[in-house]
């Protein structure tokens, strides 16, 4: 095929060609590979492939490459950022006619020094490039300690987006445990991550959820959609969740009807996922769900009010706010942590028992809960409306564990008599013995006040304080990083970053997992689809159907008929997608000659108006279910239902 002579005839005298992805992706589109479409559907209305489909293709067209044997080490191929989502990635492919490693390094290795596996077929990710300039990576040939070839080659990048230049300050430096560090959410708008210069070497083009992101195994993470939600009594949750890599390869797509907000966790490596999710039943942000990994379908969703059944604090439609969710997979329970009720709950995830409560021993006192919290050691100090609580890897030892939370010690949402008004936040450390149902503070690192979000992670000897929203900014910088000697609490290196973020970590990628090829499975959306029900004639003879609300159809005269004209839709794979403000639209129609079908998005209302009100996003609705007719889209509008200009046949 021309495409295909076009790139092997093109190979600079450097030894290597350089593509990037969008290059790449035009000469993939042009091979055809996995053009099929599903037929069933006929629309004049923008149509997407789902981002599975998208990357299982390139990496199929980069194996291709890979097997026509024509890139050797005299003139290897380079392709920048193949997946268009990591600007500052690349892959380089060759094959050798004796099986060896590949050595590449970036600069001195600080950042990014890998080696591959011994074999003949090489396939090199490359990530930590310096962005908007040529980066020289230097690259061996192994053979146990015998470097039989040496290359050098050029990789040019682009500039950042204005929102990531001089995103980081640094105010203090020395020997960092995390050469790379990774943040993301809150005003973020890209996550990145940036080096001990404060230098940005790795982001994202997709712009993440204000949750960002939830790291998993082999380099993998979820990702929220920032678009496809679903309308609550708050703040909108995602119901399109993405598992993807740090070069941009999403391995599966996720529809979770109930939504996922603040945090999600691999039950175990490569095994089903939890998430925090809503009960719907007029609160929000209370329940924790369980994923199939394999098939999407959530198969378990505990309601936190169903094991705090009968407490004065359900006062409140966010009454609980969980913010952290993990599990122990040696005894079957759940950690969580409820921001709203300063409190760390342990359950069991079998039974639903509640096992025990670390909180200020005050706040639970006269209710049927306090022989469940756990009595302080010495001079313990309580955490207020706290982030991020997890059991820390390796300090485990029998019924003793090691607890490290986030302390925002902030009680805005819910005042209590006992709060200190300390005016500093705090990483700290406890201690927890569940036979003797005893806690005991091991450290503290303090910071300044981080009101919400934020975490604390533990790399080596070093403990790094993320604090993502500060109260009041420091040098107009919303959030700081702080990493602290774990022996000595002694700061060794400070930054500041211009936006306020979620979360940090230290930059997680797989290096081996990346130079390795996706394994294609030809799966669509998975999960449980939003379908439109089907909805007799006769309930429907009384609506009066408007004409459409489309701008080109009538002048706009008043600003109500202006944001009717705004709203827009398209097809992702078969799912409806309908653009507009938050709670704008409470139904969606198809009305065909024969058949009509109704979504409904009335059962929730928006109690934070100033907050939400303003939110656009995309409602889904699956067409799967529909029968073989020519549908007119309807929407429904406060009390009117209006035909849009949108529509769909749907054939056999």
């Amino acid at each position: 095929m021309f495409w295909k002579t076009y790139i092997l005839n093109h190979i600079s005298k450097k030894g290597y060609h350089s593509y990037t992805g969008t290059e790449f992706s035009y000469w993939v589109k042009k091979a055809g590979k996995g053009n099929k479409e599903d037929r069933r559907l006929r629309t004049l209305m923008p149509k997407r492939r789902s981002r599975v489909f998208q990357a299982e293709r390139i990496d199929e067209t980069l194996e291709w490459c890979l097997d026509s044997g024509k890139y050797t080490e005299k003139r290897m191929l380079l392709v920048r950022d193949p997946f268009q989502t990591a600007p500052l990635t690349a892959v380089l492919l060759f094959v050798t006619e004796v099986p060896c490693s590949v050595k590449v390094t970036l600069d001195s290795g600080e950042v990014f020094q890998e080696e591959t596996e011994i074999t003949k077929r090489h396939r090199v990710a490359i990530y930590g490039l310096h962005p908007a300039q040529q980066n020289e990576v230097h690259v061996e040939l192994r053979q146990g300690d015998a470097v039989i070839y040496k290359k050098d080659i050029l990789v040019q990048t682009g500039e950042l987006p204005k929102e990531l230049c001089d995103s980081v300050i640094v105010k203090k430096q020395s020997e960092t445990q995390s050469p790379l560090t990774l943040v993301f959410g809150g005003d973020t708008k890209y996550a990145y991550a940036f080096d001990s210069e404060g230098e940005v070497r790795y982001y994202l083009k997709q712009r993440t959820r204000s949750y960002g992101l939830y790291p998993l195994s082999q380099g993998h993470f979820l990702f929220l959609s920032k678009k496809v939600l679903a309308p609550s009594y708050g703040n909108p949750h995602s119901i399109l969740a993405a598992e993807m890599d740090f070069l941009g390869r999403v391995y599966r797509e996720y529809i979770v009807p109930e939504g996922i907000h603040h945090d999600g966790c691999e039950m175990t490596p490569g095994g089903n996922l939890l998430t925090v999710s809503s009960s719907m039943n007029m609160y929000v942000e209370d329940a924790v769900i369980e994923i199939d990994r394999e098939t999407g379908k959530v198969v378990k969703k505990l309601c936190l009010f169903d094991v705090l059944s009968d407490h004065p604090y359900l006062d409140y439609f966010d009454w609980a706010h969980i913010n952290t969710v993990s599990y122990q997979a040696e005894e079957h329970s759940i950690l969580i942590s409820a921001r709203n009720l300063h409190s760390v709950l342990k359950i069991d995830w079998k039974t639903n028992e509640l096992l025990w409560i670390f909180c200020d021993t005050e706040f639970w006192k006269g209710t049927k809960y306090e022989n469940k919290v756990l009595s302080p050691k010495g001079d313990t100090p309580f955490c207020y409306q706290s982030h991020a609580a997890y059991f820390l890897d390796g300090y485990h030892s029998g019924d003793v564990k090691r607890l490290i939370i986030y302390d925002n010690h902030w009680q805005k949402r819910r005042p209590v008599a006992s709060f200190d008004k300390d005016k500093k936040s705090y990483v700290r450390i406890y201690e927890i013995d569940e036979k003797k149902k005893t806690v005991e503070h091991l450290k503290s690192y303090g910071t300044e006040k981080s009101t919400i979000r934020s975490n604390g992670v533990v790399v080596g000897n070093s403990v790094f304080s993320m604090s993502g929203a500060l109260r009041k900014t420091v040098e107009n910088c919303g959030g700081k990083i702080t990493e602290f000697d774990s022996m000595t609490g002694r700061e060794k290196n400070v930054y500041l970053t211009k936006t306020t973020f979620y979360r940090g970590y230290s930059f997680f990628a797989d290096f081996h997992a990346l130079c390795e090829p996706m394994e294609k499975r030809d799966e669509g959306l998975l999960g449980v689809k939003p379908e439109a029900l089907y909805c007799p004639e006769e309930t429907l003879k009384k609506v009066k159907w408007k004409p459409c609300c489309c701008e080109r159809f009538f002048p706009i005269q008043d600003e109500k008929r202006r944001e009717l004209a705004r709203i827009h839709m398209d097809l992702y794979e078969n799912t409806l997608l309908v653009n507009g403000k938050d709670h704008q639209v409470q139904k969606i129609f198809f009305r065909g000659k024969k058949h009509i079908y109704e979504k409904d998005y009335s059962e929730t209302f928006q109690r934070l108006p100033h907050l939400f009100g303003e939110f656009c996003y995309s409602l889904a609705v699956s067409t799967d279910n529909l029968k073989k007719d020519a549908y007119w889209i309807y929407i429904q509008c406060g009390n009117q239902i209006y035909r849009t200009t949108n529509r769909i046949r749907v054939v056999e």
